[in-house]
């Protein structure tokens, strides 16, 4: 199969999931995505690492940092490249830029969730819930495809593996 021919199959796979997924999500569920994606913006994930280092300063907190700053100066050469424009049906929020692909919140969940998981295996449980709570809620809001938030996951998820891997 040729790359436009499966680039256009993922494309209308993604598109078809995305409408399952709006024609059946309650408003209860969509009134929880919107707290749990703001926890995923950049703002929130900067304070709680500001907080995490002046806490905790030291060895894991910086590591955790690098591990999601690493993921996001991906992501952001990523989305540049890339550039999918976002979902255009089923939209519930403002998106913060016009491209889709990775997912940046995903992309950030992952990374520190990954990250926190190796360093503080303790934490690893709740942090990954949160991740996965992240990254569903960009789709079930309609600001990411799904595909675009598997994308985000896997970067975040590599740039923790290879910082910790390499500096840990």
């Amino acid at each position: 199969m040729s790359t436009p021919r499966l680039l256009s199959r993922l494309d209308a796979a993604d598109c078809h999931v995305l409408h399952w997924i709006a024609r059946r999500r309650a408003p209860s569920l969509v009134r929880i995505m919107r707290v749990v994606t703001r926890t995923g913006d950049a703002l929130f994930i900067a304070a709680a690492l500001a907080v995490a280092v002046a806490c905790r300063p030291g060895r894991t907190s910086a590591l955790i940092t690098l591990s999601t700053l690493a993921a996001l100066a991906a992501f952001w050469c990523i989305k540049r490249l890339v550039r999918r424009s976002r979902p255009e049906l089923h939209v519930l929020m403002a998106a913060p830029d016009r491209f889709s692909m990775p997912s940046g919140h995903a992309t950030c969940a992952w990374a520190l969730a990954v990250a926190c998981s190796i360093l503080l295996p303790a934490a690893a449980l709740p942090i990954c819930g949160w991740a996965i709570a992240v990254s569903l809620s960009r789709v079930v809001l309609a600001v990411h495809y799904p595909f675009d938030v598997l994308a985000g996951s896997a970067l975040g998820s590599a740039a923790a593996l290879v910082v910790v891997g390499l500096l840990g």
